[in-house]
């Protein structure tokens, strides 16, 4: 630090900084923050004429203004004015606030939250958001603008999210919107959010913070390979009991629901819906009917489900799972592949007349930095894959491991006729939830012809081929 300071009656005191650093070296805080200024400070305020914060992430460099009013022994005011922004991109940091003592009360508990009035505009443009995340992308960035007003006791709250993008593998959450809090009713308009080929849209929701309801709606919108996925949402949290003298209620009930899934990826349009109850540490958990998920999960991470639709799934899970680990066993798994298929509009890919999918996994490490091993197995599959041939195919099973990130499909052979017959197997090296990459063989057996029929923009084939195709 480098300063110079005097002191006299009139003016009081006056302290020109010529240089002030400091960095905060502690094994807690990540982004190794390091503040540097210079300016000068009066019994006014202060007058920062540069203003530089550095981290591991970037820079952001301009100027402030601090001001302080004592009324006699009484606080009046308090405002800043800072604008600080990177000298070579587009992130930015504007605050224009106050706080004031308009009827001059003394400090107290109760009157700082009835009578101390905020003003405070914030502005963030393309800001980076590493320094609060663990899953690190130079495109974690939000621009955003809010505006507050009021007491603590009565507050307004503005809050406009032009653009926000967080890294959650494989790709970015994407948020816009608006929200308003208002005497502890929170509003929200036209709030997008959007994540790979999910998007839920149009959400619009009204909250209660002092007796912890909730009524939202909003459409979901899915767009997978070709086919459409459309269902209008609803959540709601209600039943809430909340003690006196505390924020968080001791008991609540949380649903979403749709009426009606539809779209070009559904063949039978149907409802479905999940609730929660949640009360002495325990959530408890079920679905309607046609879903037939039941269970629990505790506060402190202990999770049993069981899942059973009386038509085409059974699952068991169960385990542990909390920020700190993971521990859960899938089993118990099966699945009739025709019947699931049956609703769903698979039809330009794949159809399955028959074939029933047992499996067994275990999921360890974290949330983040999840771990797989499992197996299993296709019985007795008949299928079609129109994209290739109008053959029916067949086999006596297929079978599938899972291997920390590998997803193997061991070789199998698929028959249309005794002498057309397909040797295929497959590899899928995933990254933590999301598909890294696939490689997969196909070949016809010895000397067989296997009858094709292929339609792509670049080429036709119709007739029987030999083929050896390894693809990555």
């Amino acid at each position: 630090m480098d300063s110079t300071f005097n002191y006299d009656k009139e003016n009081g005191p006056n302290c020109q900084i010529n240089r002030f650093e400091t960095e905060i070296a502690d094994s807690t805080v990540t982004v190794s923050p390091k503040i540097s200024l210079s300016g000068n400070m009066t019994k006014y305020g202060a007058q920062i004429n540069s203003i530089a914060y550095t981290d591991m992430y970037s820079t952001l460099q301009g100027t402030a203004d601090f001001m302080l009013n004592i009324n006699g022994d009484v606080f009046d005011s308090v405002g800043i004015m800072m604008n600080l922004k990177n000298p070579i991109s587009d992130e930015g940091i504007t605050i224009d606030g106050s706080i004031s003592n308009p009827d001059y009360v003394s400090l107290t508990k109760d009157n700082i939250y009835k009578y101390i009035y905020m003003n405070l505009q914030l502005q963030l443009n393309s800001f980076g958001l590493n320094r609060f995340l663990r899953a690190q992308n130079e495109n974690n960035k939000i621009t955003a603008a809010l505006y507050s007003s009021g007491t603590l006791e009565h507050p307004y709250v503005s809050l406009n999210i032009d653009d926000s993008a967080l890294w959650i593998t494989p790709d970015f959450l994407r948020m816009n919107g608006s929200l308003i809090l208002e005497d502890k009713v929170v509003t929200i308009n036209d709030f997008n959010i959007t994540f790979k080929f999910i998007n839920v849209n149009n959400l619009r929701a009204t909250a209660s913070l002092e007796d912890f309801t909730l009524d939202a709606t909003g459409n979901l919108d899915c767009q997978l390979l070709t086919k459409t996925i459309f269902a209008p949402l609803t959540l709601n949290v209600s039943n809430a009991l909340v003690p006196e003298g505390k924020i968080i209620p001791d008991s609540f009930m949380v649903t979403l629901a749709t009426k009606e899934f539809s779209g070009s990826m559904i063949k039978k349009n149907f409802p479905l819906s999940f609730s929660a109850i949640y009360s002495d540490k325990l959530f408890s958990i079920y679905s309607s009917e046609n879903c037939g998920l039941s269970g629990s999960y505790s506060t402190d991470g202990i999770l049993d489900l069981n899942l059973d639709n009386k038509n085409f799934i059974k699952a068991n899970l169960s385990g542990i799972l909390n920020k700190e680990q993971m521990a859960l066993q899938l089993y118990d798994f099966s699945l009739d592949l025709p019947v699931m298929l049956s609703y769903l509009n698979f039809d330009d890919y794949i159809v399955v007349n028959k074939g029933q999918f047992n499996a067994d996994v275990m999921l360890t490490g974290t949330t983040f930095e999840p771990d797989f091993d499992g197996t299993g197995i296709i019985k007795n599959p008949e299928l079609k894959l129109p994209s290739l041939t109008n053959n029916k195919l067949t086999t006596d099973e297929i079978n599938v491991s899972l291997m920390h990130e590998v997803l193997s499909m061991e070789n199998f052979v698929l028959s249309a006729k005794d002498n057309q017959k397909l040797e295929l197997g497959a590899k899928v090296y995933l990254n933590r939830w999301s598909i890294n990459r696939v490689e997969a063989s196909v070949k016809t057996l010895k000397k067989d012809l296997f009858p094709v029929k292929i339609s792509t923009p670049f080429a036709k084939i119709n007739g029987d081929v030999s083929l050896d195709v390894n693809m990555y």
